[in-house]
Protein backbone atom coordinates (compact mmCIF):
# COMPACT_ATOMS: atom_id res chain seq x y z
CA UNK A 1 0.00 0.00 0.00
CA UNK A 2 1.23 3.31 -0.92
CA UNK A 3 2.11 5.73 2.03
CA UNK A 4 0.60 9.05 1.16
CA UNK A 5 3.15 12.13 0.63
CA UNK A 6 1.74 15.23 1.70
CA UNK A 7 1.84 18.85 0.06
CA UNK A 8 0.61 22.50 0.63
CA UNK A 9 -0.69 25.25 -0.97
CA UNK A 10 -1.63 28.74 0.08
CA UNK A 11 -5.26 28.88 -1.17
CA UNK A 12 -6.26 32.34 0.04
CA UNK A 13 -5.17 35.76 1.87
CA UNK A 14 -6.00 37.13 4.97
CA UNK A 15 -7.62 40.43 5.82
CA UNK A 16 -8.09 42.71 8.61
CA UNK A 17 -9.96 44.83 6.64
CA UNK A 18 -13.33 42.34 6.15
CA UNK A 19 -11.86 39.99 8.76
CA UNK A 20 -11.35 37.12 6.12
CA UNK A 21 -9.03 34.31 7.13
CA UNK A 22 -5.73 33.03 5.92
CA UNK A 23 -6.52 29.18 4.10
CA UNK A 24 -3.85 27.01 3.53
CA UNK A 25 -4.78 23.40 1.66
CA UNK A 26 -2.80 20.38 2.28
CA UNK A 27 -2.79 17.43 -0.89
CA UNK A 28 -2.02 14.48 -0.27
CA UNK A 29 -1.23 11.59 -2.56
CA UNK A 30 -1.47 7.53 -2.42
CA UNK A 31 -3.41 5.96 0.02
CA UNK A 32 -6.74 7.68 0.99
CA UNK A 33 -8.64 4.69 3.00
CA UNK A 34 -8.60 6.12 6.66
CA UNK A 35 -8.08 9.07 8.37
CA UNK A 36 -4.56 10.52 8.37
CA UNK A 37 -3.21 13.31 11.07
CA UNK A 38 -0.30 15.68 9.84
CA UNK A 39 1.88 17.90 11.65
CA UNK A 40 2.41 21.59 11.08
CA UNK A 41 4.58 23.89 12.06
CA UNK A 42 3.33 27.92 11.82
CA UNK A 43 5.94 30.92 11.45
CA UNK A 44 6.22 34.21 10.33
CA UNK A 45 5.28 38.02 11.18
CA UNK A 46 1.99 37.19 12.11
CA UNK A 47 1.46 36.16 15.59
CA UNK A 48 -1.41 33.19 17.10
CA UNK A 49 -3.70 35.12 19.31
CA UNK A 50 -3.05 38.78 17.74
CA UNK A 51 -3.18 38.34 14.52
CA UNK A 52 -5.01 34.86 13.68
CA UNK A 53 -6.64 32.08 15.99
CA UNK A 54 -5.03 29.28 16.17
CA UNK A 55 -4.65 26.06 18.98
CA UNK A 56 -0.57 25.68 18.68
CA UNK A 57 0.76 23.56 20.73
CA UNK A 58 4.95 23.37 21.18
CA UNK A 59 7.13 25.79 19.44
CA UNK A 60 4.34 26.74 17.63
CA UNK A 61 2.87 23.49 16.30
CA UNK A 62 -0.41 22.21 15.09
CA UNK A 63 -2.27 19.19 13.50
CA UNK A 64 -4.31 18.97 10.66
CA UNK A 65 -6.38 15.88 9.99
CA UNK A 66 -7.52 14.19 6.13
CA UNK A 67 -10.64 12.64 6.58
CA UNK A 68 -10.92 9.36 5.46
CA UNK A 69 -11.42 9.22 1.46
CA UNK A 70 -10.27 12.78 1.21
CA UNK A 71 -7.23 13.77 -0.92
CA UNK A 72 -7.26 17.62 0.31
CA UNK A 73 -7.59 18.86 3.97
CA UNK A 74 -8.07 22.72 4.42
CA UNK A 75 -6.67 24.79 7.56
CA UNK A 76 -8.27 27.66 8.21
CA UNK A 77 -6.72 30.34 10.26
CA UNK A 78 -9.53 33.06 11.21
CA UNK A 79 -8.16 36.86 10.77
CA UNK A 80 -8.11 39.10 14.19
CA UNK A 81 -8.50 42.74 13.44
CA UNK A 82 -5.30 44.38 16.27
CA UNK A 83 -5.75 47.69 15.23
CA UNK A 84 -2.57 48.48 14.65
CA UNK A 85 -1.05 50.74 11.71
CA UNK A 86 0.93 48.05 9.73
CA UNK A 87 1.65 47.21 5.83
CA UNK A 88 0.68 43.37 6.17
CA UNK A 89 1.73 40.30 8.25
CA UNK A 90 2.61 37.03 6.84
CA UNK A 91 2.03 33.26 7.80
CA UNK A 92 4.68 30.74 7.20
CA UNK A 93 3.38 26.70 7.18
CA UNK A 94 5.47 24.23 6.83
CA UNK A 95 5.05 20.98 6.78
CA UNK A 96 6.51 18.64 9.39
CA UNK A 97 7.88 14.78 9.60
CA UNK A 98 5.26 12.04 11.47
CA UNK A 99 4.33 8.52 11.23
CA UNK A 100 2.34 7.57 8.10
CA UNK A 101 3.11 9.75 5.48
CA UNK A 102 6.01 11.14 3.66
CA UNK A 103 6.49 14.97 2.45
CA UNK A 104 6.09 16.04 -1.35
CA UNK A 105 9.52 17.56 -2.36
CA UNK A 106 9.79 20.94 -3.16
CA UNK A 107 5.86 21.24 -1.77
CA UNK A 108 6.62 21.29 1.95
CA UNK A 109 6.16 25.34 3.00
CA UNK A 110 3.66 28.16 1.90
CA UNK A 111 3.39 31.53 2.56
CA UNK A 112 -0.20 33.97 2.95
CA UNK A 113 -0.01 37.20 3.47
CA UNK A 114 -2.63 39.23 5.90
CA UNK A 115 -3.60 42.70 4.57
CA UNK A 116 -3.95 45.34 7.52
CA UNK A 117 -7.03 47.42 7.85
CA UNK A 118 -7.81 50.15 5.26
CA UNK A 119 -4.18 48.33 3.15
CA UNK A 120 -4.31 46.85 0.39
CA UNK A 121 -0.79 45.40 0.72
CA UNK A 122 1.00 43.60 -2.04
CA UNK A 123 4.55 42.27 -0.95
CA UNK A 124 7.61 44.26 -2.40
CA UNK A 125 9.20 40.87 -3.63
CA UNK A 126 12.17 42.44 -5.68
CA UNK A 127 12.96 45.76 -5.66
CA UNK A 128 15.67 45.97 -8.21
CA UNK A 129 18.21 43.23 -9.51
CA UNK A 130 19.95 41.63 -6.16
CA UNK A 131 17.36 43.05 -3.71
CA UNK A 132 14.40 42.33 -2.12
CA UNK A 133 12.36 44.94 -0.11
CA UNK A 134 14.12 43.56 3.03
CA UNK A 135 16.95 41.69 1.90
CA UNK A 136 20.32 41.76 0.10
CA UNK A 137 21.09 38.92 -2.06
CA UNK A 138 24.51 36.61 -1.54
CA UNK A 139 26.51 37.68 -4.95
CA UNK A 140 28.75 34.28 -4.93
CA UNK A 141 27.25 31.28 -3.05
CA UNK A 142 24.72 29.21 -2.79
CA UNK A 143 22.81 27.43 0.05
CA UNK A 144 19.89 25.26 -0.17
CA UNK A 145 17.22 24.24 2.48
CA UNK A 146 16.25 20.58 2.55
CA UNK A 147 12.74 19.24 3.20
CA UNK A 148 14.12 18.06 6.12
CA UNK A 149 15.22 21.48 7.65
CA UNK A 150 19.05 20.95 6.48
CA UNK A 151 21.03 22.82 4.72
CA UNK A 152 23.93 22.58 1.85
CA UNK A 153 25.88 25.20 0.77
CA UNK A 154 28.55 25.88 -1.78
CA UNK A 155 30.56 28.74 -3.91
CA UNK A 156 32.38 31.67 -2.54
CA UNK A 157 32.12 33.44 0.47
CA UNK A 158 29.22 31.75 2.50
CA UNK A 159 29.73 29.05 0.35
CA UNK A 160 31.11 27.50 3.16
CA UNK A 161 29.47 26.53 6.12
CA UNK A 162 31.72 23.84 7.72
CA UNK A 163 31.95 25.98 11.00
CA UNK A 164 28.26 25.78 12.10
CA UNK A 165 27.92 22.46 10.25
CA UNK A 166 26.55 20.82 13.22
CA UNK A 167 23.63 23.26 13.91
CA UNK A 168 22.22 23.09 10.07
CA UNK A 169 21.49 19.26 9.98
CA UNK A 170 17.93 19.93 10.56
CA UNK A 171 15.62 22.21 12.31
CA UNK A 172 15.90 25.09 9.65
CA UNK A 173 13.05 26.86 7.98
CA UNK A 174 14.02 29.73 6.10
CA UNK A 175 17.41 31.03 5.08
CA UNK A 176 18.35 34.65 4.61
CA UNK A 177 21.70 36.56 3.24
CA UNK A 178 23.56 39.59 2.69
CA UNK A 179 25.94 39.86 -0.11
CA UNK A 180 28.47 37.84 1.72
CA UNK A 181 27.09 35.81 4.51
CA UNK A 182 23.94 33.52 5.04
CA UNK A 183 21.63 33.59 8.49
CA UNK A 184 19.35 30.57 8.77
CA UNK A 185 15.96 30.85 10.90
CA UNK A 186 15.38 27.78 13.21
CA UNK A 187 12.02 26.48 14.26
CA UNK A 188 13.06 27.36 17.79
CA UNK A 189 13.54 30.87 16.53
CA UNK A 190 17.01 30.43 16.95
CA UNK A 191 19.35 31.77 14.39
CA UNK A 192 22.52 30.66 12.84
CA UNK A 193 25.36 32.45 10.83
CA UNK A 194 28.57 31.84 8.74
CA UNK A 195 30.45 33.29 5.82
CA UNK A 196 32.11 36.60 5.68
CA UNK A 197 32.61 38.03 9.39
CA UNK A 198 32.67 41.64 7.78
CA UNK A 199 28.97 41.13 6.69
CA UNK A 200 27.29 39.63 9.15
CA UNK A 201 28.69 35.84 9.03
CA UNK A 202 29.81 35.95 12.85
CA UNK A 203 27.07 37.35 15.07
CA UNK A 204 29.08 36.06 18.62
CA UNK A 205 28.41 39.77 19.78
CA UNK A 206 24.33 39.13 19.73
CA UNK A 207 24.98 35.23 20.09
CA UNK A 208 23.36 35.29 23.63
CA UNK A 209 19.78 37.42 21.36
CA UNK A 210 19.88 34.76 18.65
CA UNK A 211 18.81 31.84 20.89
CA UNK A 212 15.23 32.21 20.25
CA UNK A 213 12.17 34.46 19.38
CA UNK A 214 13.47 35.25 16.20
CA UNK A 215 10.61 35.48 13.27
CA UNK A 216 12.18 36.76 10.62
CA UNK A 217 15.46 38.49 9.27
CA UNK A 218 15.97 41.40 6.87
CA UNK A 219 19.53 42.20 5.51
CA UNK A 220 21.54 45.03 3.66
CA UNK A 221 24.75 44.33 1.53
CA UNK A 222 26.97 43.57 5.21
CA UNK A 223 24.56 43.45 7.75
CA UNK A 224 21.61 41.54 9.34
CA UNK A 225 18.59 42.31 11.27
CA UNK A 226 16.62 40.53 13.29
CA UNK A 227 12.45 40.69 13.92
CA UNK A 228 11.45 39.01 17.58
CA UNK A 229 7.70 38.08 18.59
CA UNK A 230 7.93 40.78 20.88
CA UNK A 231 8.84 43.18 18.55
CA UNK A 232 12.40 43.91 19.45
CA UNK A 233 15.25 44.25 16.84
CA UNK A 234 18.55 42.63 17.09
CA UNK A 235 21.32 43.69 14.11
CA UNK A 236 24.83 42.70 13.31
CA UNK A 237 26.92 42.95 10.95
CA UNK A 238 29.09 46.03 9.20
CA UNK A 239 27.87 48.98 11.27
CA UNK A 240 28.08 51.14 7.92
CA UNK A 241 25.66 49.33 6.34
CA UNK A 242 22.99 48.98 9.93
CA UNK A 243 24.68 46.46 11.63
CA UNK A 244 25.13 48.63 14.61
CA UNK A 245 21.73 50.27 15.91
CA UNK A 246 22.85 51.51 19.08
CA UNK A 247 22.05 54.89 18.16
CA UNK A 248 18.53 53.95 18.13
CA UNK A 249 18.77 51.08 20.03
CA UNK A 250 15.88 52.86 23.01
CA UNK A 251 13.26 52.51 19.88
CA UNK A 252 14.19 48.95 19.17
CA UNK A 253 12.72 47.18 22.18
CA UNK A 254 9.11 46.70 21.18
CA UNK A 255 6.94 47.60 19.08
CA UNK A 256 8.15 47.03 15.46
CA UNK A 257 6.11 45.20 12.71
CA UNK A 258 8.30 45.24 9.87
CA UNK A 259 12.21 46.44 8.38
CA UNK A 260 13.02 47.38 5.49
CA UNK A 261 16.53 47.77 3.56
CA UNK A 262 18.39 49.62 1.01
CA UNK A 263 21.89 48.77 0.29
CA UNK A 264 23.28 50.33 3.38
CA UNK A 265 20.48 51.41 5.95
CA UNK A 266 17.03 49.94 7.55
CA UNK A 267 14.01 51.70 8.16
CA UNK A 268 11.74 49.15 10.93
CA UNK A 269 8.47 50.53 10.82
CA UNK A 270 6.29 50.30 14.24
CA UNK A 271 2.80 49.39 15.17
CA UNK A 272 1.87 53.08 15.71
CA UNK A 273 2.62 54.00 12.48
CA UNK A 274 6.40 55.55 12.90
CA UNK A 275 9.50 54.77 11.49
CA UNK A 276 12.95 54.10 12.98
CA UNK A 277 15.89 54.58 10.73
CA UNK A 278 19.46 53.40 11.08
CA UNK A 279 22.98 52.74 8.83
CA UNK A 280 25.27 54.70 6.73
CA UNK A 281 23.84 58.48 7.64
CA UNK A 282 21.00 56.93 9.45
CA UNK A 283 19.52 56.74 6.76
CA UNK A 284 19.38 60.20 6.01
CA UNK A 285 15.57 60.36 7.57
CA UNK A 286 16.78 63.74 9.59
CA UNK A 287 15.06 66.21 7.13
CA UNK A 288 11.78 64.22 6.77
CA UNK A 289 11.34 63.28 10.58
CA UNK A 290 8.14 64.67 11.93
CA UNK A 291 6.78 63.14 8.92
CA UNK A 292 7.74 59.82 10.11
CA UNK A 293 6.51 59.88 13.50
CA UNK A 294 2.71 58.48 12.65
CA UNK A 295 0.50 57.13 9.66
CA UNK A 296 3.02 54.85 7.50
CA UNK A 297 1.64 51.89 6.05
CA UNK A 298 4.54 50.17 4.01
CA UNK A 299 8.20 51.43 2.90
CA UNK A 300 10.06 50.63 -0.21
CA UNK A 301 13.63 51.46 -1.46
CA UNK A 302 16.28 51.89 -4.15
CA UNK A 303 19.96 51.25 -3.44
CA UNK A 304 20.35 54.38 -1.63
CA UNK A 305 17.12 55.96 -0.79
CA UNK A 306 13.68 54.67 0.62
CA UNK A 307 9.71 55.56 0.21
CA UNK A 308 7.26 55.79 2.87
CA UNK A 309 3.44 55.66 1.75
CA UNK A 310 1.03 56.69 4.54
CA UNK A 311 -2.61 55.89 5.22
CA UNK A 312 -3.58 59.41 3.65
CA UNK A 313 -1.72 58.01 0.28
CA UNK A 314 0.82 60.49 0.47
CA UNK A 315 4.34 59.40 0.13
CA UNK A 316 7.72 60.42 2.37
CA UNK A 317 11.08 59.93 0.69
CA UNK A 318 14.97 60.47 2.17
CA UNK A 319 18.04 58.90 1.33
CA UNK A 320 21.38 59.15 -1.28
CA UNK A 321 20.86 59.32 -4.45
CA UNK A 322 17.88 60.79 -5.76
CA UNK A 323 16.14 60.06 -2.57
CA UNK A 324 14.57 63.52 -3.26
CA UNK A 325 11.09 63.53 -4.48
CA UNK A 326 10.54 67.79 -4.44
CA UNK A 327 10.34 67.98 -8.25
CA UNK A 328 7.14 65.69 -8.39
CA UNK A 329 5.91 66.49 -4.63
CA UNK A 330 2.44 68.22 -5.74
CA UNK A 331 1.67 64.76 -7.19
CA UNK A 332 2.52 62.34 -3.75
CA UNK A 333 0.47 64.37 -1.45
CA UNK A 334 -2.81 62.24 -1.36
CA UNK A 335 -3.95 59.01 -3.74
CA UNK A 336 -0.86 56.96 -3.85
CA UNK A 337 -1.59 53.24 -3.71
CA UNK A 338 1.41 51.40 -4.35
CA UNK A 339 5.43 52.34 -4.77
CA UNK A 340 7.88 50.40 -6.95
CA UNK A 341 11.06 50.78 -7.60
CA UNK A 342 14.41 49.80 -9.33
CA UNK A 343 17.94 50.41 -8.01
CA UNK A 344 17.96 54.05 -8.49
CA UNK A 345 14.02 55.21 -9.57
CA UNK A 346 10.67 55.25 -7.83
CA UNK A 347 7.42 54.66 -9.41
CA UNK A 348 4.10 55.65 -7.65
CA UNK A 349 0.47 54.28 -8.72
CA UNK A 350 -1.97 56.87 -7.44
CA UNK A 351 -5.95 55.48 -7.15
CA UNK A 352 -6.74 57.05 -10.29
CA UNK A 353 -4.00 54.81 -12.46
CA UNK A 354 -2.05 57.53 -13.00
CA UNK A 355 1.92 56.52 -12.12
CA UNK A 356 4.39 59.42 -10.52
CA UNK A 357 8.15 58.66 -11.11
CA UNK A 358 11.54 59.89 -9.43
CA UNK A 359 14.98 59.04 -9.31
CA UNK A 360 17.62 58.23 -11.61
CA UNK A 361 17.71 55.63 -14.50
CA UNK A 362 13.73 55.24 -14.77
CA UNK A 363 12.99 58.33 -12.75
CA UNK A 364 12.33 60.65 -15.80
CA UNK A 365 9.26 59.14 -17.79
CA UNK A 366 8.40 62.75 -19.18
CA UNK A 367 9.00 61.14 -22.86
CA UNK A 368 5.87 58.62 -22.02
CA UNK A 369 4.27 61.02 -19.27
CA UNK A 370 0.79 61.17 -21.70
CA UNK A 371 0.69 57.30 -21.82
CA UNK A 372 1.04 56.98 -17.59
CA UNK A 373 -2.00 59.37 -17.01
CA UNK A 374 -4.32 56.80 -16.33
CA UNK A 375 -5.36 53.07 -16.99
CA UNK A 376 -2.34 51.49 -15.43
CA UNK A 377 -3.79 49.02 -12.38
CA UNK A 378 -0.15 47.18 -11.55
CA UNK A 379 3.24 47.67 -11.96
CA UNK A 380 5.58 45.18 -12.66
CA UNK A 381 9.14 44.31 -12.58
CA UNK A 382 10.98 42.50 -14.92
CA UNK A 383 14.53 41.80 -14.89
CA UNK A 384 16.14 45.52 -13.70
CA UNK A 385 13.32 47.71 -15.55
CA UNK A 386 10.13 48.89 -14.01
CA UNK A 387 7.09 47.78 -17.08
CA UNK A 388 3.59 48.42 -16.95
CA UNK A 389 0.93 45.75 -17.90
CA UNK A 390 -2.98 47.32 -18.78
Amino acid sequence: MTTPSISISATQAGSEADLSPSIFTLTRTGNLDSELTVNLLLQGTAKAGADYTAALGENNTLAVTFAADSATATLNLPTLSDNVIDSYDNILAILQSGEGYSLTPGKGRAKVIISAEGVTAVPNRRSYWGKSGGEYKNTSAFAVLKEDGSVVTWGGSGGNSSSVASRLTGGVTQIFSTGFAFAALKNDGSVVTWGSSRSGGNSSSVASRLTGGVTQIFSTQDAFAALKNDGSVVTWGSSRSGGNSSSVASLLTEGVTQIFSTGFAFAALKNDGSVVTWGLLRGNSSSVSESLTEGVTQIFSTGFAFAALKNDGSVVTWGLLRGNSSSVSESLTEGVTQIFSTGFAFAALKEDGSVVTWGSWGGNSSSVANQLSGGYPNILYKEGLCSSEK
